[in-house]
């Protein structure tokens, strides 16, 4: 569904109103800051978004991010996935006046100008959505594992070495 690559730049303003729907793929090599989080940046991220202006005649994006993001597990540094599908709302502002005035149910994307680059929009909206710290669940973290066998072993025969002490 997602096989078109996106435009580096847009007229989010000019799109608005045209309601406009773009729909393709960013690839997460180009998104430097979020890069340093990731340990494989070889994946793309699929857009949906769309562009409108509501009843309130607020200028906003929606639509859905997707992609598998491979982060470092924090508890035994081994890869993680992390996968991503959520839902973008975003109010173009041109002004900071304009932005306190806001609904609250958008977030901010302030534009100072009619052409914006849309690969640092998705890329902040993904760097919000990353894990405030990156772990495998309890059931296939491998140190979790690894203690809970641990443990297993030490409760198996507490009085094993007793044992030899009798002979």
């Amino acid at each position: 569904m997602f096989e078109a690559k996106l435009p580096r730049q847009i007229n989010v303003l000019q799109l608005a109103q045209q309601h406009v729907t773009l729909v393709g793929k960013l690839p997460l090599s180009e998104m430097k800051r979020l890069r340093s989080s990731l340990l494989d940046d070889s994946g793309t991220v699929a857009c949906e978004l769309n562009f409108g202006i509501d009843e309130e005649g607020i200028r906003y994006i929606k639509g859905n991010l997707t992609v598998e993001l491979e982060l470092e597990c924090q508890r035994c540094l081994k890869p993680v996935k992390y996968i991503i599908n959520d839902e973008l709302m975003l109010a173009v502002v041109l002004s900071n006046t304009q932005a306190d005035n806001l609904a609250s149910h958008y977030e901010l994307l302030l534009v100072e100008n009619d052409m914006q680059e849309l690969l640092p929009i998705i890329e902040d909206e993904l760097i919000v959505r990353l894990p405030i710290v990156a772990n495998h669940n309890d059931t296939d973290c491998k140190l979790i594992l690894a203690k809970q066998k641990i443990k297993t072993d030490k409760k198996s025969n507490p009085f094993a070495s007793l044992s030899k002490l009798k002979q």
